[in-house]
């Protein structure tokens, strides 16, 4: 009987071929693998969005423009890098730097007309309190390693001297957070100058006072040590205005 004749004889023609299940189950799976991917990309992009990278500032940070001047002296001239990122840039660190700051203070929106940030900032994820501390250098096997803690205390004038041993040490304790945190945070203290401890007690009261964490970037090389201070802040290339909020009068 022809398909025709059934649909004529109160039947329901099959007008276009059944696929066959194992068709059906191959469709299915790359639907859904398609489907999980636009779902990664459009979680990774609401991420990015949510917290950009310190890096796609530029130099609208005082990290990112500290690396500025010293990847472009002669552009920024007079004003001349400190030590610690001409250090980083010779050794072509810039991007673990970066995401360095991206893993431990992440930047947060303060938003204003139009719903647009006009400032960035990485407040304390303990509510007050929080101190960064980020360590480069190298073990005993000459590795490059880069360790850092979001949860230290401020540092303090210590009797400690510099540990040869810390990456050792570091890596004994990695059952303990705490204890690594700890370490670094000892590190730093022990490798601060005077001149450093004056710049990072500026540097805390404007943490304080903005509810933002402070960061303290430190490069050890041998016998010799460099060191940055700042606040987890940056600043957006486009900055929000609203020029009807402007004013000037008398409001009685």
């Amino acid at each position: 009987m022809t398909k025709t004749k059934r649909a004529r004889q109160g039947g329901t023609p099959n007008l276009a071929p059944t696929p066959h299940q194992s068709t059906i189950n191959k469709e299915s799976k790359q639907m859904l693998t398609r489907n999980k991917k636009l779902s990664k990309s459009l979680h990774k992009q609401s991420t990015q969005l949510a917290h950009p990278t310190w890096k796609s500032f530029g130099d609208n940070s005082v990290f990112g423009l500290e690396m500025s001047i010293a990847k472009n002296p002669d552009l920024h001239w007079p004003s001349q890098p400190l030590p610690l990122f001409t250090w980083l840039c010779a050794n072509r660190l810039y991007d673990d730097l970066y995401k360095a700051l991206d893993h431990y203070c992440k930047l947060f929106p303060l938003r204003s007309d139009g719903g647009m940030p006009s400032i960035w900032a990485s407040p304390p994820p303990s509510g007050a309190g929080n101190t960064v501390g980020i360590i480069f250098g190298r073990d005993a096997s000459n590795q490059l390693r880069v360790i850092g803690t979001n949860f230290m205390s401020d540092p303090a004038r210590s009797v400690n001297s510099p540990n040869p041993s810390l990456f050792q040490e570091f890596d004994s304790v990695s059952n303990s957070s705490l204890q690594q945190s700890r370490l670094i945070e000892i590190e730093i203290n022990a490798r601060m100058t005077v001149v450093d401890f004056e710049m990072a007690k500026k540097i805390e009261e404007q943490a304080f006072e903005f509810r933002v964490m402070p960061v303290y970037i430190m490069a050890i090389d041998g016998d010799n040590t460099y060191l940055g201070i700042g606040l987890a802040k940056a600043y957006p290339q486009i900055r929000p205005s609203d020029m009807d909020r402007e004013f000037a009068g008398e409001i009685l």
